[in-house]
C-alpha cells in the first residue's frame, strides 16, 4: 500500500500530497466565500430578536399577542349567532333542556339525556319552524334511529345474557352501564306484581370479625343473607339472591333486564311524542277525503308488526312440571 512522506511537514498520509500555490484562505474575507457560497447553495435568511432583558422580551411578547387579537377575521354584518342556553328539568329521563335563540328571540326546544342530545333535538325543533319542508325529512330520520335504538338495545342486553343473577359484579356492571341497580330491579319487580301498598322489605345488619358483615333482607317468605363488606354491597347483592328465588326459571341477568329495566315500559316522553304525531295527522284531513296521513302512520305501524318474530310453534309443558302463570292479570305471577 503506498504512503506519502511530506519532507517539510514530516506528514505520512494515504493519498498524494497536492500543490495549493501562492493563494490561501487567510486572504479571503466573509463577505467573499458568502458571494461565492450563494452561487453554489440557497440561502434564508432567519431574523434573530435579542433583548437585553426579560422584561423586555416578556413586553415584546404581549405585543404580538394583542396584534393577533387585532388581526382576528370576523364575521360578516347580518350574521345571526345562535345560542343554545341550558337548562336542568325535573325528568330523570331528560336531564337537560336546550332552547335555540336566533336574536334574541326563542324557537325550538329540545330535551335530551345530555347536552349534545338535547341541543340536536332542538335543533330539529327550530329546523321544523323556520323550514316546514324539513319536517317530514326529520320525522323520517326519527321513525329509522328508533327502530335502530331497539334493534341496539337488545344487543347491548345480550351481555348480560352470560351473567348469573347472583354474580357479585352485577351492581357494578350495571353502574357503568347506566343500568338499574339489582335493589332497583327488585323494587320494580315488587311493585307490578303486588303494588306499592304490599311491599314490605325488611333489612338486618350484624357486624363480624375482620372488618366484615352479615346483611340479611326478607321480603314476604323470602329470606337471603350475604356477608359484605358494607351495607351498600350487602344491599344488592341480598337483592340478587331475592330476585332468583322469587323467578327460578331464570338463570341470567340479561332476562331480568328485559321484564324490568329500563327498556320494559316506555316512557312517557316517548308515549307523548306518539300520540302528539297523531293528533297531528288528524289536522292533515280534507273534507270529503281520505286521511292519508293517518292511512300511511297505520301501515308503518302494520310494517311494524309483521318485522317482529313469530313464533314457530307452541310450547307444550309436561304435566308433572309447574311453570308460573303468563297473564298479565294474574298478581301472583311472583309467589312471596
Amino acid at each position: 500500500m503506498p504512503i506519502f512522506l511530506h519532507k517539510h511537514l514530516r506528514v505520512v498520509t494515504w493519498t498524494k500530497p497536492y500543490f495549493l500555490g501562492p493563494g490561501s484562505a487567510r486572504s479571503l474575507d466573509a463577505n467573499s466565500v458568502q458571494e461565492y457560497c450563494r452561487r453554489l447553495f440557497r440561502f434564508k435568511d432567519i431574523e434573530v430578536l435579542r433583548f437585553r432583558s426579560w422584561s423586555d422580551r416578556r413586553r415584546f411578547t404581549k405585543q404580538k399577542k394583542q396584534q393577533r387579537q387585532l388581526n382576528r377575521p370576523t364575521l360578516p354584518e347580518g350574521t345571526k349567532l345562535i345560542k343554545f342556553p341550558i337548562q336542568f328539568s325535573d325528568n330523570a329521563a331528560t336531564p337537560y333542556s336546550a332552547t335555540v335563540m336566533i336574536s334574541d328571540m326563542q324557537y325550538g326546544v329540545g330535551y335530551g339525556t345530555s347536552k349534545k342530545q338535547a341541543k340536536s333535538d332542538a335543533a330539529k325543533a327550530t329546523l321544523e319552524i323556520l323550514i316546514p319542508e324539513m319536517r317530514d325529512k326529520i320525522q323520517e330520520d326519527k321513525r329509522i334511529g328508533s327502530r335502530a335504538a331497539g334493534r341496539s338495545s337488545d344487543t347491548d342486553l345480550s351481555f348480560f345474557d352470560e351473567i348469573k343473577i347472583e354474580d357479585p359484579r352485577v351492581f357494578e356492571l350495571c353502574s357503568k352501564t347506566t343500568e338499574p341497580s339489582p335493589y332497583a330491579i327488585l323494587l320494580t319487580c315488587l311493585q307490578r306484581n303486588f303494588g306499592l301498598g304490599e311491599m314490605d322489605i325488611k333489612y338486618e345488619v350484624n357486624t363480624l370479625r375482620h372488618q366484615k358483615n352479615e346483611f340479611t333482607m326478607s321480603v314476604g317468605a323470602h329470606t337471603a343473607k350475604v356477608i359484605c363488606k358494607n351495607k351498600r354491597e350487602g344491599k344488592q347483592r341480598t337483592s340478587q339472591a331475592i330476585l332468583q328465588a322469587l323467578h327460578p326459571h331464570i338463570t341470567s341477568w340479561g332476562s331480568l333486564l328485559r321484564m324490568y329495566g329500563n327498556r320494559s315500559v316506555k316512557s312517557v316522553k316517548d308515549k307523548k311524542h306518539e300520540e302528539q304525531e297523531i293528533t297531528l295527522l288528524q289536522s292533515k284531513a280534507s273534507i270529503n277525503q281520505p286521511n292519508w296521513a293517518i292511512l300511511d302512520k297505520l301501515r308503518q305501524e302494520m310494517g311494524k308488526l309483521s318485522d317482529k318474530p313469530s313464533p314457530i310453534g307452541k310450547f307444550v309443558p309436561p304435566a308433572d312440571e309447574n311453570l308460573p302463570s303468563t297473564s298479565g292479570a294474574d298478581l301472583n305471577n311472583v309467589q312471596l
